[in-house]
Formats: C-alpha cells, structure tokens, sequence
C-alpha cells in the first residue's frame, strides 16, 4: 500500500511536471502573442499608478466603519479638529517688549495663512475680567505694555492665571507655544466631490475632511513665516501631530523611489555577479517591475493609499519576483550551456522548476493572506495587495518571462563559465545528513537561546522612536513634553441627553473632579498633563462677574446662574465657548493634554481612566473617549493583536498546503521545522538587542516564513525527484543541494540585498525592518541547507527500521 501511494505522488508530481513543460512548448511557440498581450495589461495597470497617494494621518489605520474612527469624526464635527501645529519659543526674556512685538507680528501672519481656522498664544489668549456688572473678554494683547510697571503687571497677571499655564506658557515663565488648529473640512472643491457628502452630527451634509495635500501646504507656509522670525533671540522648535504626522508622509515620498532604485540596482549587480549574464539582469528586473507596476497601478486604480505598512511594498515584490526568476533563469542557462536549443532549455526548465516556483508562489500569496483579517485598514490592505502582487510576479515569471528567453539571443557558455560551484553545500548538506542528532540538538540549543531572548519581546507604539534621536523635530517634540507636558489631546465627550444639561452644577462640580483625577495619575506618573473644559469658562466668568475676587473662582450653586453667566460670556465677543461644549449646552468636552509616549504601554491607563468616569461622572450621562492619544492606543493595541493573528493564521495555513503540495504529512510538517526557527531567531534577536517591537518588526514574522518556505519546498521537491530516481537519502539530498542548492543560495542573496536597501532609510523602524528581515532570510537558508538534510536524514532512518526500504526504478 505505502509503495502505491508513493508511486501515485510521483505520478502526480510527474504530471503536474509535464503540464509545465506542454506550457513551455506552448511559450515557444507562441512568444511574441504573449509578450505583447501581457505586456500590454501590465502598462495598462501600471499607467493608474498616476493615481496613487500617499496618506500617513492615524485616521487611516482604521476601517470606514470603526467605531473608534466614528467617534472620532463625530467630535471632530462637532468641536473642530484636535491635532495641532505647535510651535515652542524660548527667548532671553518672554515679559519684553521687543520680543513681544516679534510675537504678535508672527501671530498675525500665522493667522493670515490660508485654513487656518485657530492661532492661540500670549496675543490672542482670553482675558476675562468685570466692570461692575459688565463682562469684558479681549484679547491678552490687545495692547502692549508701555512701561515697566505695565509689563510688570502682565508678568504677574499671566503666571497667576492658570488658564494660561502649560497652555500658552510653561509653568517657570520660560517658554511660550502658538497653536495653530487648521481648517477640519476641505477647501478643495475636487477633494469635496471625490469624498461626497457624509452625515454630520446633526444629520446635515458635510464635505470631507481637510486632505494631506493640504495639510503639507498650511505647514510649507507656516515654516515659511516662522523662518523670517527664527533666531537666537527667537528660537522656535516644532511639535504638534499634525507636524509629525506631515514629516512621516515626507520620508515615506522620499524613501520609497529610493528603496525601489535602490532594490533594482542593488539586485541588477547581483545577479550580474552571481549568473554573469546581462539577460539575468535586463529580463527578470522587466518581468518583474512591470508585475510591481501592476500592483501599484491596481492600488491606484481603486483609491487605496500607500500608508507606513504598505510602504515596503515595491521593493519586497521586486525581490520576492526575482527570486522567483532566479530558479527559472539557473535551470534555463544549466540546460543551455549543456547543449540544448533555446526552445528546449525553456521547455525542459519549466518542467523542472515550474511546479516548485509555483509551489513557493501559492505559499508565499497564503502566508501574505495571513495579514488580512488584520483590525488595521493599512496592515489588511497589505493582506490583499501583497498577495496580489506575489501572483502577478509569479504569473509573469512563468508565462512573460519564458517567452522573453524564447526570443532573446542568448548563447551557451561552457561548464567552465560557472560563476559559482556547490561543493561546499552538497559537503555541509553530507556532513548534517551523517549526523543529524547533534545537527538537531544544536537547533533546540538555539531555539532555546533564542527563547530567551525573545522572552524580553515589549510591544512599542512609540512613531518618535521612528526618527533619529537628533532629528529636530524628535527634539522639538520631546522638548515640548518636557516642558509643556505635552501636546497629544486625550478627548472626553459627556452627553447629558438633554438641553441645558451642562448647566447642572453637580455636573460641573464632578467634571472639575476629573481635572483633579488626571492630577492623580500624573502623580502617580502616568503622564496626564493640563486639562481644559467648559469648567475654566463657568470659573471665570463667575469670579470676573464677581469683583473679580479670587476666592470666586468657583463653580456657582443655581444652574439659571450658570445659564445666565455662559450666556453673558457668549455675548462678550468670544467664541471660546464653542469649543468646549455645543450650542444646546448638552454635550461637554473635555481635553487632557499628554505627551508623545508609547501608547501600547498607555492602553491600561487610559482603559482604567475610562473605567472610572461613569464612577465620577454618573450614570445619567454617556461618554466617550477619543481624540489622537486615543486613536494612536487604540491603533498600537490593534497592531499586535492583528499580528499575532497573522502569525497564527499564516502557520495554519501554510502548514497544511506544504502536506499537500509535498503530498504527505510527515515530509510536510518536516518542512515547517526549519521555517519556524528563522523566525524564533529572528525575534529572539530583537528581544536581546531591545529593537523596538513595533509595526515593522511585527510584519518581519509572517513575510519571512512566507520566503522561507520557499527555499525548503525547491529543495524537498528535488530530493523526492531524486529519490524517486532511486538514489538512498545521502545522495538524494547531496544531488538536490548541488542543483537546487546553488539557486536557493542565489535567491537568498538577492532577497538580502533586496531587503538590505532599507537600511538607506531616514526612518529607525525601516531600517530595523531590512536587517532584521534579512537576517531571518539568511537564518532560513542555513536552516534549510544545514537542519533539513538533517531532518531528511533523520526520517529516512526511522522509516528504514519501521519497513524494508522500496526501490522504485525510473525517473520522474
């Protein structure tokens, strides 16, 4: 029976071998029809690549329908947009009046610049105050001082003021910020038509919201003010997540051509080196831009955006694409130079490679579909378009680019031409298939080292850490931190569900305790800095209304009083009212100010925090928690749940097809053995060296088990065509390692140098991101070459004690 079903696999094996080589016939045949059709499809889908775009904001990690993403939106509608342009400035002397002079001048221009909704600073920060029974709200410099003792006075004035403190001026009088909020919906008439017209909170249409595009125009113009007025007496630093976010979006536009040049040219030479061939290097690279082409083309076609994840996109399909062609091109160039027509090299090639090309291809397209459940719209848009893009390289390498060699002049070269020989592959695979126990023993030693450090694995969700630690904006935004506490906005919505309901003085009183919540949790060195709400207005307004005595500064005891007062405060000429509740007096908004921390670490404070407002807040009221410190928690939380799904999924998947591409269960899960280890190396490596784990380093696992399974199908398949020759399992795995092994050793240093060109990048992650994937490439090939034979080897000899061996004649 057991020699049956082996004869019945080697059947099929044969007859899937056969089917490739009637297409090879068929490519040559035919060439010329092919390379035109296929070309013509991939330029027509690269030509939408015109359309692509490039979106970093943190509203685009999430799905159209996210709730967390809802909420967001909602309070953007209704409050104006949270994420800020900040700009710190610390001069000599703040209370100066040169320096003062300078300030409103550049907070002037600032408001001059086109969507622009907001500028806040020292110039425009309100000052209430009362004149008998009149409110009087202006501007803190509407006038400038014109003596010393005015300037004295507003010295002493401004550092009493708490409304001003962390929020205008830092709390030692050292430093002074100028927030600027953009306009929330865009001012483009073809944006507004592409984005339609959403509900917004009232049920009304709105146009949609502000673009990158424009976005990047507001701060060009406002580094273009802030440039006339820098100086050592004027020196200015930026923050902000509007400015982080717009310097991600640069470096992205600016990596992503150079990982692509640099992919083609890195791998251009070598292949050069390895194959000494120009066809190696022209005809793989054509086949395999136009299949990257195409998937960008797609992308653009259907209005997906390139984000962070996605960025690595084109140079991973341009190395997982020639990896592919490399197999192809070495058995084409061995049966050329052995003697046989061009035609014949292409046929008797693709019988040889053509399944396993397309074994590792449908592999590699199933650990990528591993991504695609992902919580994240950019890691599960990753799930989908690098899929695509696999299938499109390994279609174009099995059907455009044996067609291309069809037609190309390429000339035999003699055996002595050989760039490379397979001694000392076919000497180690001997060596491990001789002693496959300490050979396996010493890959549970490093397992277990590596288990050791992978032990110390902490997820971050830090994009700081993404920047060089002497980038000025890095610098700009921890010295902010330090000195403001921070400029991320944690947003609390409380909805009374009832006019006037804000007006209820419990109410107030139990949201001022919140203030004295987040105070708590500072303390306690949770990070939680100032706090604004409609308390600030209820507190001055009622102390300026009363002979601005400071022991008034308080929240009044008749909710009418209140209604009265905010309304006196509505009417004073402010619009400052807005912004921290709606026209109904029902909602209420609630603004903690943090820093730029990890927020993966932040998520159980902010899950407890969430936790105590129904306590502090009751339960006649519903809130909400979002804002950008919220979307960015939830985000890195989604992140590493979404990833290790992934990881799960991608095994589970793989797993089961490698039984049934290889045909039985034992060879199959053999395989996975040395494709898991690469990985658990691989983050043991990033445990014990604390490289952030982070988005990238997460996408390392899924991708590398993807590639490596495809070194060990080429070379299990080789073995069981040999075997199946008839050879015993020494020689069996010492032929596939001189024939296959070389290949498999070319494609991994193409998928090296593929994946080495992101440590060119500006971003640390990115360049974590390449040598660490190259790394687990290299830790799959010696894993493949060293603990496989091993393996091999080890189940040859159980099989050989259980049964007598079968000797089968022929050749598959």
């Amino acid at each position: 029976m057991r020699r049956a079903v082996w004869l019945d696999r080697t059947h099929l094996h044969a007859r899937a071998e056969s089917a490739f080589e009637r297409l090879g016939r068929l490519l040559t045949r035919h060439p010329w029809p092919v390379i035109v059709l296929l070309s013509a499809l991939g330029l027509g889908l690269a030509a939408q690549a015109r359309h692509l775009r490039i979106e970093m904001g943190l509203e685009s990690f999430f799905h159209a329908d996210d709730p967390t993403l809802l909420d967001y939106n909602d309070f953007r509608d209704q409050f104006g947009r949270d994420e800020l342009i900040v700009l710190a400035i610390e001069p000599p002397e703040i209370f100066d009046l040169e320096f003062l002079r300078k300030l409103v001048a550049l907070h002037h221009e600032l408001e001059d610049i086109d969507q622009v909704d907001e500028v806040t600073s020292l110039v425009d920060i309100r000052a209430t105050r009362g004149e008998g029974e009149r409110l009087i709200v202006e501007d803190l410099l509407d006038e400038l001082p014109t003596s010393t003792a005015e300037m004295d006075r507003l010295r002493d004035y401004v550092l009493a003021n708490p409304l001003y403190r962390d929020l205008v001026i830092s709390a030692d009088g050292q430093v002074v910020t100028v927030s600027i909020e953009t306009d929330v919906f865009t001012a483009s008439p073809e944006s507004d038509a592409l984005a339609g017209f959403d509900a917004g909170p009232s049920g009304s249409g709105r146009p949609g919201y502000i673009t990158g595009e424009e976005t990047a125009a507001i701060l060009d113009r406002v580094h273009e003010v802030v440039e006339r007025y820098q100086g050592p007496e004027f020196p200015v630093r930026f923050s902000g997540s509007v400015v982080i976010t717009d310097v991600l979006v640069r470096r992205v536009g600016t990596d992503m051509p150079r990982f692509v040049g640099l992919s083609v040219l890195v791998i251009a030479v070598a292949l050069y080196v390895l194959l000494r061939r120009l066809s190696a290097v022209v005809l793989p690279l054509l086949v395999i831009l136009l299949a990257g082409a195409a998937t960008l083309g797609l992308m653009g076609a259907l209005d997906v955006p390139i984000t962070i994840p996605m960025q690595i996109l084109p140079s991973l399909l341009v190395s997982i694409g020639v990896g592919y062609a490399v197999h192809l091109l070495m058995a084409f160039y061995r049966r050329l130079d052995a003697g046989e027509s061009r035609a014949g090299a292409v046929v008797g090639a693709l019988g040889q490679v053509g399944l396993p090309i397309a074994m590792t291809g449908v592999t590699t397209v199933v650990g990528l579909l591993g991504f695609l459940p992902a919580e994240l719209a950019p890691i599960s848009s990753f799930g989908v378009f690098a899929p695509v893009g696999v299938g499109l390289s390994l279609g174009l390498v099995l059907l455009l680019l044996p067609a291309l060699l069809a037609v190309s002049p390429i000339r035999p070269r003699s055996g002595a031409a050989r760039p490379l020989r397979s001694g000392t592959l076919v000497a180690t695979g001997r060596w491990a298939t001789r002693h496959p126990g300490p050979v396996i023993a010493g890959a549970v030693v490093l397992a277990a080292v590596a288990g050791i450090g992978a032990a110390r694995l902490q997820p971050v969700a830090d994009p700081m850490l993404w920047l060089p630690p002497d980038d000025p904006y890095r610098e700009g935004v921890e010295y902010i931190d330090e000195r403001m506490g921070g400029t991320l906005a944690l947003e609390v919505v409380v909805d009374t569900g009832r006019p006037d309901g804000i007006a209820d003085p419990e109410l107030l009183r139990r949201l001022d305790s919140l203030t004295r919540l987040t105070e708590a949790y500072d303390a306690a060195g949770d990070e939680m800095g100032r706090t604004i709400s409609i308390v600030d207005v209820v507190k001055e307004t009622h102390q300026a209304l009363n002979e601005n005595r400071p022991e008034l500064y308080a929240i009044p005891d008749d909710p009418a009083l209140i209604r009265q007062e905010l309304l006196l405060f509505e009417n004073s000429g402010t619009d400052d009212l807005e912004d921290v509740t709606d026209a109904r007096l029902q909602l209420a908004r609630f603004t903690v100010r943090t820093p730029w921390t990890d927020s993966y670490r932040r998520r159980e404070v902010l899950d407890r925090f969430e936790g105590e407002l129904p306590r502090i807040l009751g339960d006649g009221v519903e809130t909400r928690l979002t804002g950008m410190r919220q979307l960015i928690s939830r985000a890195s939380g989604a992140v590493v749940d979404s990833m290790a799904t992934s990881y799960l999924i991608a095994f589970a998947l793989i797993t089961p097809l490698m039984i049934l591409m290889i045909g039985e269960a034992r060879a199959g899960l053999i395989s996975m053995v040395p494709n898991l280890l690469p990985i658990v190396l691989t983050l043991g490596v990033i445990g014990a060296l604390s490289v952030p784990f982070d988005t990238f380093s997460l996408q390392i696992g899924c991708i590398a088990i993807s590639l490596a399974v495809d070194d060990t199908i080429h070379l299990i398949h080789a073995f069981r065509r040999l075997r199946a020759g008839g050879l015993d399992v020494e020689d069996a795995i010492a032929g596939a390692l001189e024939t296959t092994g070389t290949a498999l050793l070319f494609t991994s240093i193409v998928l090296i140098c593929g994946f080495g060109v992101f440590t060119a990048s500006s971003m640390s992650n990115v360049v974590d991101f390449g040598w660490l994937t190259a790394f687990a490439i290299a830790a799959a090939f010696l894993c493949d070459v060293i603990i496989t034979p091993a393996l091999l080897a080890l189940d040859g000899h159980v099989r050989a004690t259980r049964r007598p061996p079968v000797s089968v004649s022929g050749t598959a």
